[in-house]
């Protein structure tokens, strides 16, 4: 049961486009002050009672300075993605990037030149202020494999929730930005994808991936597939895969995800553990089945599978936003407790554009559970 009013004159999938938009936001900030702490003994220290909200960072760590509440670096670059998307109506690159010009003259490409600077963003600021590359130039955008894009997907999938087809291509030209790995670019427009479908009301659930297979072999979303041999008799003749057109493993790997977590015979104890189970690091490879496990284990709440996210340790951070965006797709803003919005800084501008957002988006008609 909600604990405030903010999301009672939206309609379930406006409200589920908003959950996503701020459950993502949140979880980012949640994971300023406890991040990057590999050893749990140290974070344990650091936090002697299992974090529940928003925590200082202590002197010396990463994020110094950054107020309570406030947003890391890859936070800055979605709340950037989320104001043009409001003040355009849609995805818009020329406007982003015109958007993200003033946040990287800041940078002078050190990990400390600003917040704290992720590798994709040093990589691109070397690409754009010391080798004079243009975006979309060969090999500009990074090779890092981290989660920013699919950060940012998840904004994109909410605001094209009604078309899952313009989720995917919208979430795979902006991965491009900051990222050149195939596998890291296909898996981040599948995560806006996905953000998509269950903002349209799909169930968390571990069909979620033949759904999706069954939605590309329709030609439904920007993937292709395999035949299989049960399917040799359909005559099926889907296209070659490509760096459009890439085969739908990541997709089918979130219905395992789901499903893992959904089993009476899978038991991660203590859930925290479920970083170390998939891995700990910056890597999506690594972050988003554990996001995916969260969200799925824990249905009907936003706050637990976060907070779990957030005392698991390593790149705690990338792992809440991605958590949260799943849970505030699956559950909406009317789902996220209400300290949680208001301890955002800024949190009524970010709020406001995140219930825009939503109004912007058309009522879904692709393939998903009605409400």
């Amino acid at each position: 049961m909600s604990d405030h009013h903010i999301a009672d004159s939206l309609t379930p999938q406006q409200d589920r486009a908003a959950g996503a938009v701020m459950g993502s936001i949140i979880g980012d900030a949640l994971g300023v002050g406890p991040h990057w702490y590999y050893d749990l003994d140290e974070l344990r220290a650091a936090y002697p009672t299992p974090i529940c909200g928003y925590v200082p960072v202590l002197p010396g760590r990463y994020h110094d300075g950054v107020e309570l509440g406030d947003v890391s670096q890859t936070g800055q670059f979605q709340q950037l993605l989320l104001e043009s998307l409001v003040a355009k109506g849609a995805y818009q690159e020329e406007d982003y990037l015109r958007r993200l010009e003033p946040l990287l003259d800041t940078l002078d490409g050190e990990p400390e030149s600003g917040r704290f600077t992720e590798q994709p963003v040093r990589d691109i600021w070397y690409a754009l202020k010391v080798e004079g590359k243009h975006w979309h130039d060969d090999n500009f955008a990074s090779l890092a494999d981290t989660s920013e894009a699919a950060q940012r997907a998840a904004l994109i999938g909410s605001r094209y929730h009604s078309s899952l087809m313009q989720a995917g291509l919208h979430s795979a030209a902006c991965a491009r930005l900051t990222h050149r790995d195939p596998a890291i670019v296909t898996a981040s427009t599948a995560f806006g994808i996905v953000i998509g479908a269950l903002v349209a009301g799909m169930p968390l659930d571990g069909n979620l991936g033949q759904t999706m297979r069954q939605m590309i072999q329709r030609g439904e979303l920007p993937f292709t597939h395999a035949v299989l041999a049960e399917e040799q008799h359909l005559g099926l003749t889907p296209p070659r895969p490509s760096r459009e057109l890439p085969f739908p493993d990541v997709l089918l790997g979130m219905g395992w995800w789901i499903q893992a977590a959904q089993s009476p015979h899978i038991q991660v104890q203590p859930p925290e553990a479920i970083a170390q189970v998939y891995g700990m690091a910056c890597s999506l490879t690594m972050l988003m089945p554990a996001a995916f496990f969260l969200a799925a284990r824990y249905p009907d709440s936003f706050e637990t599978p976060v907070m779990v996210a957030i005392n698991s340790g390593g790149n705690n951070m990338a792992r809440a936003a991605l958590t949260g965006a799943l849970c505030g797709a699956h559950l909406g803003l009317s789902a996220i407790p209400k300290r949680l919005i208001t301890g955002l800084k800024d949190h009524q501008r970010w709020l406001n554009d995140a219930i825009q957002l939503a109004k912007d988006a058309a009522p879904s008609s692709c393939n998903a559970e009605p409400d």
